[in-house]
């Protein structure tokens, strides 16, 4: 998922215009938000439709291949160069330096670290936590996996609302003033 954000963030502005980008970004954010609150519920129920848990896993991975399938194809039908033309180097970048150079330039900007530094810590720690309350669910409250997915969707409720007010918020308030009251909140 890491790859892939990062992917989409570098090809986003090269398929969609200046003009709709900002409208572009919030459908793609509500389009994840969707998925967020579909898919654990989705999950839940292909878990609960096996007849044990290593056999619904199974088949939630086989349901995520496919829409990763689906994705592939319809990247495939994307005309524009997702990203410009790079000059021919002698020598083959390293991925670890180009990984340092790109934390050292974060980490000089005072304007973007504090944008950064939110972000990479719930992406730190949102997995584990989530891992912890499927783990107590399941053993200290003893749900069923179709009840613990659809506990889990509940949160991409709030992020398909957020995601949907962003075009008409952007028309009535600056970005910066936007990015001040996410930081503040």
């Amino acid at each position: 998922m890491v790859f892939f954000d990062i992917a989409n963030t570098a090809a986003f502005p090269r398929v969609i215009s200046a003009k709709h980008l900002s409208t572009a970004s919030a459908l793609m954010e509500g389009t994840g938000a969707s998925a967020d609150l579909l898919g654990p519920g989705i999950g839940g129920f292909l878990l609960g439709l096996a007849p044990t848990i290593p056999a619904g896993a199974a088949l939630a991975y086989l349901a995520d291949s496919l829409s990763y399938l689906a994705s592939v194809l319809g990247l495939t039908t994307i005309r524009t160069p997702f990203q410009v033309e790079r000059q021919s180097q002698e020598k083959r970048p390293s991925i670890f330096r180009d990984a340092v150079a790109g934390l050292r330039f974060l980490w000089t900007h005072k304007q973007l670290r504090p944008l950064a530094l939110p972000g990479m810590s719930s992406n730190l720690f949102i997995g584990a936590s989530m891992l912890a309350i499927i783990v107590l669910a399941r053993n200290e409250l003893h749900l069923a996996t179709f009840m613990i997915g659809l506990i889990l969707t509940v949160g991409g409720v709030g992020a398909i609302a957020g995601a949907s007010v962003v075009p008409w918020l952007q028309r009535r308030v600056s970005v910066s003033r936007i990015l001040v009251a996410m930081l503040v909140n």
